[in-house]
């Protein structure tokens, strides 16, 4: 074997970053700074989507136990970006943390401003988890739309995880991911690439219908 150089990326962030205030319906300070990545592997040409994030809590450990268990216990959460045909970056931030209908939802497409609105709402079929000991309510959500100040930003589930580990973290009840394709308004599009990622915490059976959805048992 020899050592050598097999893997040369670099990032171009998106023009916007996300910043949430901690008194938005999301409870704590959070940025996500999305960004292109793109290179070489092994001496072929690649390139991705991805992002950085971080949560901000206070320096007291108590402070800071409290600001992570408010949104730490239960959320919704879809991230989904974008390069389309044509060339334009594209983005979708959605949070419901309570109930439908409040939250924080952010889109932005490449020469048009940015959308922000805490009402949103999303309309999805969610199901219990086929794999699950029957003890296990989590619940994940696979074809959906959201909606916000007009828009209509659609997702279509591909693949499901439990934690992103070898195996499900069945010791984790309520955490789900789903991860599939998206686009805005009503037709489907193809994109140069894209990413589409949904995470949820605390969503078993109960919590996801005291938020306001029903469950396909």
């Amino acid at each position: 074997w020899k050592e050598e150089n097999i893997l040369n990326v670099v990032a171009e962030y998106f023009p916007y970053a996300i910043i949430v205030h901690p008194d938005s319906p999301q409870k704590i300070c959070y940025w996500v700074q999305p960004s292109v990545i793109s290179g070489s592997y092994e001496g072929k040409e690649i390139m991705t989507l991805g992002c950085n994030d971080r949560f901000f809590t206070p320096r007291d450990e108590e402070a800071r136990k409290k600001a992570l268990e408010n949104v730490l216990k239960h959320y919704i959460w879809s991230y989904y970006i974008g390069i389309r045909e044509d060339g334009r970056k594209e983005l979708a931030y959605l949070n419901i943390c309570e109930y439908n209908g409040k939250g924080v939802g952010i889109y932005w497409l490449e020469g048009e401003e940015p959308i922000m609105s805490d009402e949103i709402f999303l309309e999805a079929e969610w199901h219990r988890l086929p794999y699950a000991p029957k003890e296990d309510t989590s619940v994940t959500f696979t074809n959906a739309v959201w909606k916000l100040a007009g828009k209509e930003i659609h997702f279509q589930g591909k693949w499901g995880a439990k934690g992103h580990t070898p195996q499900p973290r069945l010791n984790t009840i309520g955490l789900t991911h789903c991860y599939g394709i998206w686009y805005e308004g009503k037709e489907p599009r193809n994109y140069k690439c894209q990413h589409a990622a949904n995470e949820c915490s605390g969503a078993t059976v109960e919590v996801i219908k005291e938020m306001g959805f029903s469950i396909s048992e």
